[in-house]
């Protein structure tokens, strides 16, 4: 199915099911993801923090966002495939941060009312758009260092991931 077309069945959802939409930014994650039915998988510039270490989305590059995409779009995902455009290709950051202060919370119920489109919110409360977006760090509690106050992790991946690291580690020098 094209972006296109993918597109429009999510457009005519508006009002319907509500929009699933989790962030990758990676091949393995993306495959996870679409197999797990989630319907747009957003490429979103928080890659900045979760992924590369950044200490906010500001130092995220076009080029960043270009190879990120591409290794999504490499899982050939049945969902539709977004990316944000990086801060820095807007005017200034100071306009993109009041454009988002005025799309928050009540704001989101209304704009989602009165047009054609789908809306997909992000902390913006239950009912508020026609889908929801989550950041896939927050989601499976592997960013435990800043959970924004709306994330409703499903796992603990980190500590998983600490627990396992640390076996492994006690396995190999154990020789």
């Amino acid at each position: 199915m094209t972006a296109s077309a993918k597109a429009g069945a999510l457009r005519r959802r508006k009002g319907g099911r509500p929009i699933a939409a989790l962030t990758a930014y990676d091949y393995p994650t993306a495959r996870l993801l679409d197999e797990a039915g989630v319907d747009v998988l957003l490429v979103g510039d928080s890659l900045g923090m979760v992924v590369l270490g950044m200490p906010d989305t500001t130092q995220v590059t076009l080029e960043h966002m270009l190879h990120h995409i591409a290794a999504v779009a490499r899982a050939a995902p049945q969902a539709l495939v977004l990316g944000d455009l990086p801060i820095h290709t807007y005017d200034t950051p100071a306009q993109a941060l009041a454009t988002a202060r005025r799309l928050v919370a009540a704001t989101a119920r209304l704009i989602t009312s009165q047009i054609a489109v789908p809306t997909i919110g992000i902390g913006s409360g239950d009912g508020s758009c026609d889908g929801e977006v989550a950041v896939v760090t927050d989601l499976l509690g592997s960013f435990p260092w800043f959970v924004p106050p709306f994330a409703r992790p499903e796992a603990n991946v980190a500590d998983a991931t600490r627990e396992a690291a640390a076996k492994y580690v006690a396995r190999v020098t154990s020789r």
